[in-house]
């Protein structure tokens, strides 16, 4: 039997979709990586020294726009376009006027596709201003970066397209 006393929670923390995205899906893909991961962690010897939580500490604030989303997007648009539009999901506490308080606590962030990593670094930027620690970061995909003859080919291309 496990000692909770000694053992230390990680929380892993889904990236949140648009409220259009889970719409549209009928799920929100890192909420169900996070949700599959944990039953599984929760079946190893790990959990005696680990106690793994699932962390809603995150939510969209903004609609982004753009009909096409990030797929098409560089890095430098990436980031600016994923500036501010997360937040700490509010709870009955931040309501009534009291910030969330996630210091000290231990996080893995979870999403499906990392394409230029804006989405983690813009997700661990907000949980580590209010006081919690990032430790690491589970993907089930990545989408290997373009060159810069690639990207300068695929500009001209679209540029071209759009005359």
């Amino acid at each position: 039997m496990r000692n909770k006393t000694s053992s230390q929670q990680i929380y892993w923390v889904p990236i949140p979709s648009t409220a259009q995205s889970a719409r549209r899906r009928g799920f929100v893909p890192a909420e169900l990586l996070a949700q599959q991961t944990l039953r599984q962690l929760r079946k190893t010897p790990l959990t005696e020294t680990f106690e793994f939580q699932l962390g809603r500490f995150l939510c969209q604030k903004s609609r982004l726009s753009s009909a096409t989303g990030q797929k098409l997007l560089g890095v430098s648009a990436r980031r600016r376009r994923i500036l501010d539009s997360m937040s700490i999901r509010p709870t009955l506490t931040s309501v009534l006027g009291r910030e969330r308080d996630l210091r000290g606590k231990k996080c893995v962030l979870v999403d499906d596709v990392v394409t230029t990593g804006a989405t983690l670094k813009a997700a661990t930027s907000i949980l580590e201003k209010h006081g919690a620690h990032v430790i690491g970061a589970i993907t089930v995909a990545a989408v290997p970066r373009k060159t810069s003859e690639e990207t300068k080919r695929h500009n001209v291309e679209s540029n071209l397209t759009q005359r």
